[in-house]
């Protein structure tokens, strides 16, 4: 079972000083605060983004520092994915990183039943759960979502994975 030590793994072997790293302010809900939310929107959260959501990771907003990646205007499409979002659910957070605030206008946006639980910075295609908690990733340009084919916890590792390896190459171009 992913607990929290896992995720602070990951964080120390994907990211490094080039990052900022930001966790929610204020106080975790709690088990049974987390269940009453899945009643309410409908949808079974996978374990691992519980494990999440019910400690002091509660939403996690990573960005590389513009030092480390220059923005760019235009380019390949990961060189505007500099960052990753996963939200997180109440404790102080703005609604832009806030679950409770995310899931009604994306459900709207697509027609959908989905929740969505993290995006890249610079990506029109989030990740979100259906209903029993699959972990699907949305395709804005086909409008559907298909299976991630991982973990909720295996895809936050591999964005970050991936963030770090697009950093190193932005960092090396700009050598």
């Amino acid at each position: 079972m992913t607990d929290r030590a896992d995720y602070q793994r990951i964080f120390g072997e994907h990211l490094d000083d080039d990052f900022e790293i930001l966790f929610a302010p204020g106080p975790p809900p709690d088990r049974q605060q987390i269940a009453a939310f899945c009643q309410s929107i409908d949808c079974d959260l996978p374990e691992d983004y519980v494990c999440l959501l019910a400690n002091d990771i509660n939403g996690l907003y990573v960005e590389a520092r513009e030092s480390a990646w220059p923005r760019k205007r235009g380019g390949r499409a990961w060189m505007l994915q500099h960052g990753l979002v996963v939200y997180g659910l109440d404790a102080g957070l703005p609604d832009w990183i806030n679950l409770r605030e995310q899931v009604g206008p994306f459900r709207h946006e697509t027609g959908t039943a989905l929740t969505p639980c993290m995006k890249a910075i610079g990506s029109a295609d989030p990740y979100c759960f259906d209903r029993e908690g699959r972990l699907l990733r949305w395709d804005h340009e086909s409008r559907g979502a298909a299976s991630a084919g991982k973990t909720f916890f295996e895809s936050v590792e591999d964005e970050l994975r991936r963030l770090r390896t697009n950093k190193d190459r932005m960092r090396a171009a700009k050598a």
